[in-house]
């Protein structure tokens, strides 16, 4: 079984004129998180999150979880379902 390393971000974000969100700013909640390859689907992260007591059970079905499987490794972006505004982020380590 193949695990990824990641941090968990807390994000702050702005929104832009245009409409779309930016990062302000991001900041450490957990670093060195192991996750096996096979759990990175955005039900078992939001899952996940829940059970570590970052997303409350009342966040189901008002979060989405943005996958971006990269060359470099993974970015998933925790996002409020109804504005897009991102919440929490995972990057993987290298």
């Amino acid at each position: 079984m193949d695990y990824i390393k990641f941090n968990l971000l807390s994000v702050d974000a702005i929104k832009e004129p245009e409409g779309y969100w930016a990062w302000d700013n991001a900041y450490f909640i957990e670093r060195d998180i192991y996750i096996q390859e096979s759990e990175i689907t955005p039900r078992k992260i939001a899952k996940m999150l829940r059970e570590w007591g970052y997303l409350t059970e009342q966040s189901k079905g008002k979060i989405k979880v943005d996958m971006h499987p990269e060359s470099m490794g993974w970015f998933i972006e925790i996002l409020d379902a109804n504005t897009d505004e991102p919440v929490l982020a995972l990057s993987t380590v290298h």
